[in-house]
């Protein structure tokens, strides 16, 4: 005779099972996450008849493969994400005077949360060393024709007031896309609304000012976002992201300090070693970007 109960529990278990896969997959994007919880469906219902202890330890082993599937993924990401950076990276030079910091960027998903977006996955945010982005000089980092511009949209205040439909259809605030090369174009995000100082068409030149750092769109804090894409459409998960280096040609990473003073070339205070850093065994804590940046 069954037990009901017990039938109940794992039907529930398995429930909870497939809406992990749904969502693991629509965060990770990756199969083999999915493929592993999806077996373990399958187990469980093929087992489902065990008493509760079997079904407890089902889950407990699944966890453990979602863990591995995780750590896989990160490490894969990581290395990947390094290789082309070093191969194709679009080389910039530092689009702002004075000390800023990388807040999130880099190979690490806990420091990057923009990799989980194609368009983005080589995004980079920076904030003043001094927090006193607000208002900043934003600067050309590379040659380009302006091919989009947005201005209009309110910067947040401290009481978050800006319609979130407003967020929603422009996330990227008040920007400006450059296109630096063929089927290479470079967003410069977050601008304060109004302070936009170049024109549709325009061709910019290295180090010209083209705007004032703001707090526009999806964001929680002044800062400039910056990424490359294959093509000049802001629609979030669409486009292909490109690499960008930042002279003298590291590729942004956390905690990075960054330097743009009058000698004769712009450096990087301290280089993160993250052909190590992204190794479990050398995970680093602390992130600058934690409550900082939203995109």
């Amino acid at each position: 005779m069954l037990d009901v109960r017990t039938v109940v529990f794992d039907l529930m278990a398995a429930l909870s099972a497939i809406v992990g896969m749904a969502i693991g997959h629509a965060v990770m994007k990756q199969r083999l996450m999915a493929g592993t919880i999806s077996a373990l469906v399958f187990t469980s219902m093929i087992w489902g008849y065990l008493p509760h202890v079997a079904a407890i330890e089902v889950l407990a082993v699944g966890i453990l493969c979602c863990g591995g599937a995780e750590r896989a993924f990160r490490l894969r990401v990581s290395r990947s994400w390094v290789q082309r950076t070093k191969s194709e990276g679009v080389k910039l030079v530092p689009p702002f005077r004075g000390t800023w910091v990388v807040a999130a960027g880099g190979p690490i998903i806990v420091e990057n949360h923009h990799i989980f977006f194609s368009d983005q996955q080589y995004a980079a945010d920076f904030v003043r060393k001094d927090a006193a982005s607000w208002n900043s000089e934003i600067l050309a980092p590379i040659a380009g024709t302006v091919v989009n511009i947005v201005d209009g949209i309110p910067d947040e205040t401290d009481t978050y007031d800006v319609p979130a439909e407003t967020i929603a259809r422009n996330p990227f605030g008040n920007h400006i896309v450059l296109e630096v090369a063929p089927s290479t174009f470079l967003f410069l995000c977050h601008f304060r609304l109004g302070s936009i100082a170049v024109e549709m068409g325009a061709l910019v030149p290295v180090g010209a000012e083209i705007g004032r750092c703001g707090n526009s769109g999806r964001s929680r804090g002044p800062h400039l976002h910056m990424h490359a894409q294959d093509t000049p459409s802001q629609a979030l998960d669409k486009a292909k992201g490109i690499p960008i280096q930042l002279e003298p040609y590291a590729y942004p990473a956390v905690g990075q300090m960054i330097y743009n003073v009058p000698w004769p070339v712009p450096i990087v205070l301290r280089e993160l070693d993250h052909a190590k850093a992204y190794l479990p065994s050398n995970a680093r804590s602390g992130s600058l970007s934690a409550g900082v940046i939203l995109l």
